[in-house]
């Protein structure tokens, strides 16, 4: 039923010169391994350990120019308008809630902000989340002068 296939063996001749290849000439006899140079192994993996390693980097790079710098950016700008808050700017909490800014004194944490007429709050600087709409000078003041 099943055909048993054979193996036939190549020529001693073929199979000598295959070695050959592989090994150096014979040494009183015996094949000797081929001797290779350790300079030569070294650069190989070398070469090839920076070499896996660049999609690495570059992943990177495109994360810190996509991601990490234009968030730094943007954190910065908000930390440069929190610090130039004026009565009459309107804001936006991280909690949601919207409301006037009524007294902000420079180097203290807190603000006063009113979020309905007669309902005025103390609010940390570092929960606001966004500054609506900003002012260039106080809301009900007049100009110096009058």
């Amino acid at each position: 039923m099943f055909e048993q296939r054979r193996f036939q063996l190549k020529s001693p001749e073929i199979l000598t010169r295959r070695v050959q290849k592989l090994w150096s000439a014979p040494v009183s006899g015996k094949f000797m391994p081929r001797q290779h140079s350790y300079h030569e192994t070294e650069s190989v993996t070398m070469n090839s350990g920076i070499v896996s390693f660049l999609p690495m980097i570059a992943v990177f790079i495109v994360f810190y120019f996509m991601l990490i710098r234009p968030q730094q950016t943007k954190q910065k700008e908000l930390k440069a308008q929190l610090n130039s808050l004026r009565r009459g700017d309107r804001i936006q909490t991280a909690g949601g809630i919207i409301g006037t800014v009524q007294l902000a004194k420079e180097g203290t944490p807190e603000i006063d902000v009113e979020i309905a007429p007669g309902v005025k709050v103390q609010v940390v600087r570092s929960t606001i989340a966004t500054i609506l709409s900003s002012t260039t000078r106080p809301a009900n003041d007049l100009p110096k002068g009058k």
